[in-house]
């Protein structure tokens, strides 16, 4: 009985299992009798208990002064543009829901208003809307008339708003911090965005690692003081 022969044992782990346990008692029960089944002997690892590792970590960053935030000093000019950029969200909101809806009644419309209106663009389409002359009466097609009209209208008025809000934008970010208007990519909007992350005390950003977090995009760290990991980046 050669030793190829011995341990010819099936890849499945029940089958050989029961196979070694059925040919060679013995090298079952010897298996049985050493609990380290085998392997070399290591001393018992008791790790600190999680509460322990998060007390240690709070207690090193209150130390370090790291854990210190200092809030935001709400009484400049950043801080109207926090309004301004609050208001040209919803406004924005606003006009989107009314293109929408325009949209949406003029596919459901009549074949003679939806041949007026089908080969004008988007922006031309609400200008000449707006322009349009309501027809009196109480029908479907006059109703609808008179309802895409207040639509354009409302499109055109929030258009405006919006308009308006970038232009005082654009003029309060050159007030705070002109040369920011110098870098390529950057307008007004993305401009006061920035801004208003940083808010009108920016001294009390004191690294890169806390402006990324206000802008969320600081990376996840993923060590849980037992093991140490690489940090998770947002996005990827």
């Amino acid at each position: 009985m050669s030793w190829g022969w011995m341990f010819r044992i099936p890849r499945a782990a029940l089958r050989g299992r029961g196979r070694i346990r059925f040919r060679w008692p013995w090298l079952h029960s010897w298996r049985r009798d050493d609990p380290s089944g085998g392997r070399p002997a290591r001393p018992p690892c008791t790790p600190p208990a999680r509460q322990v590792r998060r007390a240690f970590q709070a207690a090193v960053t209150a130390l370090s002064g790291r854990g210190l935030a200092t809030p935001k000093v709400r009484d400049g000019l950043v801080e109207s543009m926090q309004i301004l950029l609050t208001e040209r969200s919803s406004a924005r909101k606003a006009r989107g829901a009314a293109m929408n809806q325009t949209h949406a009644l003029l596919v459901t419309a009549p074949e003679q208003i939806r041949a007026t209106y089908r080969n004008i663009g988007s922006m031309k389409l609400f200008a000449a809307l707006t322009r349009s002359r309501r027809t009196p009466g109480h029908g479907p097609e006059q109703t609808l008339r008179g309802s895409v009209k207040r639509l354009a209208v409302r499109h055109q008025q929030h258009t405006s708003d919006i308009d308006d809000i970038d232009t005082r934008l654009g003029e309060l970010a050159a007030q705070v911090n002109p040369a920011l208007l110098q870098l390529p990519g950057v307008g007004p909007l993305v401009a006061s965005q920035l801004l208003v992350a940083c808010g009108d005390n920016p001294e009390r950003l004191s690294s890169e690692q806390q402006f990324a977090a206000l802008c969320g995009t600081a990376p996840i760290p993923a060590s849980s003081g037992k093991y140490q990991a690489a940090p998770a980046l947002p996005g990827r």
